[in-house]
């Protein structure tokens, strides 16, 4: 997959794929047809980053910034702030240290799954 940033949709000997923002929407161009597309886990890694970003760009207008993850700030701000709220109504419940720590990592965990 390729970034759709100057891609050529007559000239299918360099690009299996490219995925780009076109009028503020994600698109996914192929060279020809495909009844189905599959990934080994690194390519599927690679696409989803690919999607991320285009998705980030479609919506707020601006590429995400190289070598950051925004995407990733944005889920673990959000993440800390939802612990502060757990941790803080568990003790007010008297709950057990096992019991705040177990919360937690379901919690994250539900998030990473």
């Amino acid at each position: 997959m390729a970034d759709a940033a100057g891609w050529d949709p007559n000239d299918d000997s360099k690009v299996e794929g490219a995925i780009g923002v076109v009028k503020g929407r994600v698109e996914i161009h192929y060279p020809q047809p495909r009844s189905r597309v599959v990934f080994d886990s690194e390519n599927a890694r690679q696409f989803g980053e690919m999607m991320a970003k285009a998705a980030y760009e479609a919506r707020y207008g601006v590429k995400p910034a190289e070598g950051s993850s925004r995407l990733g700030e944005g889920l673990r701000v959000r993440m800390v702030t939802r612990g502060v709220h757990m941790i803080n109504s568990m003790l007010k419940e008297k709950k057990s240290n096992q019991q705040i720590v177990t919360a937690l990592v379901d919690v994250i965990m539900s998030e990473l799954a």
